[in-house]
């Protein structure tokens, strides 16, 4: 089975959010009411060729807990004829929650958000239709402050994004068109003042 990793598109980092999900390996699968261990979820494919995971030969259906070492849940996530399906929720050691993503038969679809471990929302974003981000995404400093802004269309940067220090201050300001930067892109020092236009 394919660890799960999700790729932000807004900074391009590869963000492990419910890596716990994989790397602990304890389920409590509750329509099951069995433990199994990570390496008795087989991926399988369908006859349409999708990706399913089986349970002792039987595409599994009910809800898969997960948790840390210290019995503290972890991640939980339902599953329908052994596709993902429903919200995702993963969560930190302390209890808070680390991030939310919802899938309709494997594919991401809906609100998704992600967590730092003090409470504050780091990032946010919607998926649409074929899994694709669509409509206004952001992204924020642990403090809170607004890092990050801008809109998807289709999967790709469109329009006006814009990026800011930690202080609140903006750092960039251009304009996208289907994922390429346009026209002249300004730049700022911390202060505010303007220190280069360029693209």
């Amino acid at each position: 089975m394919r660890p799960y990793i999700k790729s932000s598109i807004l900074l391009g980092l590869n963000l492990l959010l419910f890596t716990t999900f994989f790397i602990f390996g304890s389920y409590n699968c509750n329509s099951q009411e069995k433990a199994v261990f990570f390496k008795d979820l087989v991926e399988s494919t369908d006859s349409l060729n999708n990706t399913i995971y089986l349970y002792n030969g039987n595409s599994f259906t009910g809800v898969v807990s997960n948790y840390y070492e210290n019995r503290e849940l972890a991640s939980k996530i339902n599953l329908i004829d052994g596709k993902f399906n429903g919200l995702e929720v993963g969560y930190f050691k302390n209890g808070n929650i680390k991030g939310k993503i919802n899938y309709i038969n494997n594919e991401i679809h809906g609100e998704y958000e992600e967590y730092f471990e003090n409470g504050q929302l780091k990032e946010k974003a919607y998926y649409g239709v074929g899994g694709k981000i669509e409509g206004l995404a952001v992204q924020y400093y642990n403090n809170g402050t607004l890092r990050t802004e801008g809109n998807f269309k289709n999967g790709n940067r469109e329009g006006v994004w814009k990026t800011y220090y930690e202080n609140g201050q903006l750092k960039d300001s251009g304009v996208y068109q289907g994922d390429r930067k346009l026209s002249e892109w300004k730049y700022y020092h911390d202060s505010g003042q303007l220190k280069e236009i360029g693209n």
